[in-house]
This record gives structure tokens, sequence and C-alpha cells, in this order.
């Protein structure tokens, strides 16, 4: 009892929530910092995921017969050089480009949050169909909503008039007619707004390009691993695969 006591002499509790209560203004400021900190950084901040994957290189080696011949020959050498050789092809710019292109990472499609807005791939109520040259729309982005299984309304696009459409309806943008297709299958009862995004292949290409790594899974190994990141697991996993 006498520590006890002590302590509560040491501390006074009833002068610190006097000071709290007095000073309040305060104590609501810092709240307020804070909740405006946390909500930018959960608005604003990306996700970054990494995926990985393997492949085993189909190597063309002899098989020595002699001690002799295993220590004079290339195969080593050859070995290890059809490895670097194999890791330029899966970098090199025109399997990327074909990859990118057949896949249409050239349009990003991003789903309109109260507080954040993510990108999503493989799960839309609809896709984009454009058969021309999409170099001509990069840079150009669009806002739409869901109205029904029929229509859906564009809210803002700078080079698209803005209005109710039709899904398979041709919409011009630049100069270039493209069709959104409806998806039955990932439509919902409360489909939220949708931000589209055109890029340019090439940029998208050196992009990937970049964020490939291709290392030997282990040392002297035929087996190569393949890391890439992205915003986008799911766009991630399909570009590796």
């Amino acid at each position: 009892m006498v520590k006890r006591k002590q302590v509560d002499e040491i501390f006074d509790y009833k002068l610190f929530f006097l000071k709290i209560v007095n000073n309040w203004y305060y104590l609501l400021l810092c709240l307020v910092i804070s909740f405006t900190i946390a909500f930018g950084v959960n608005r604003y901040s990306k996700e970054v995921f990494k995926v990985s994957t393997t492949i085993l290189t189909k190597e063309k080696t002899s098989v020595a017969t002699s001690a002799a011949e295993m220590l004079y020959s290339n195969s080593f050498r050859e070995n290890k050089t059809g490895i670097k050789d194999e890791v330029h092809i899966l970098r090199s710019y025109p399997l990327i480009y074909e990859t990118v292109q057949e896949i249409g990472f050239d349009i990003s499609y991003f789903v309109v949050g109260n507080i954040k807005t993510s990108e999503t791939f493989d799960d839309l109520p609809f896709k984009i169909i454009n058969n021309s040259n999409t170099s001509i729309l990069a840079g150009e982005s669009i806002f739409l909503e869901i109205l029904d299984e029929n229509s859906f309304r564009i809210l803002d696009g700078e080079n698209v008039e803005e209005g109710t459409y039709l899904f398979n309806e041709e919409i011009i943008i630049k100069s270039v007619p493209i069709k959104i297709v409806l998806i039955s299958d990932n439509l919902t009862s409360k489909s939220p707004k949708f931000l589209i995004e055109f890029h340019n292949l090439s940029s998208v290409v050196k992009k990937y390009k970049k964020n490939l790594v291709i290392k030997p899974l282990e040392r002297e190994s035929d087996i190569l691993k393949l890391s890439i990141y992205d915003s986008d697991q799911r766009k991630a996993v399909t570009f590796l695969n």
C-alpha cells in the first residue's frame, strides 16, 4: 500500500486527465491529421505483387564417353552459353511485344471505389473490342458505369461524347471505332464505376521487359526462375503463363 501511494504521488492521474480535457482541441487536431494521412496512404498508395514461375530449358548436350572427353570437351561452356541465350530470348522485345499484345495489356481497367481506385483484369463485366491501332488512343481515358444488361453511361472522356450507349454499339474516340461488349457472367446487381486507360503498346513492352527478372534456379541448373513485379497479381500471372 505504501508503494502504491508513492506511485500515486509521483504520477497525478487527476492532473493528467485535467490537462487532456483542457487541451482537447490539440488531441482532436492530432486525430484529424492521423486519419487524413491514413486515408491518403490507402487512397493513393499502390500495392506491388511479385509473381514467379520456373521453366526447364531444353539443352542439346552430348554425353561424354570417357574421362578425357569430359575433361577436354566444351559441353559445360556450351550449356552455360545456351542458358544465356535462352534468357536473352525470353527477355527479347519481340517476344514480350507479342505476349502483351495477345493478352491486351495496352488497355488497363480500374474499379473506382469511394476510397481507392484499384486495377482489375479478368473479372470485368465487359470488354473492349478494338480492331484498330491502339497507339492512336494512347493517353486516352474514359469513366463509365453500367446501367443494366443493355446499356452503360460514359461519365467522362476527353475525346468521346458523354452519354448513354448500348453494348456492342460503335463508339468513336479520336476517329478510332471501339465496341464495349457485355460479359453477363461477371455482371453484379450493384456495379461500380470503371476507369479505362489506353496505353502505347511499346511503352507497356518496355515496362514488362524492365520488370522481368530471369535467373537460374540454382547454380549450374537448367531450370530458370522467372519473376515479375506488377500492381495486379492476376495480370502478372497471365503474363508469365
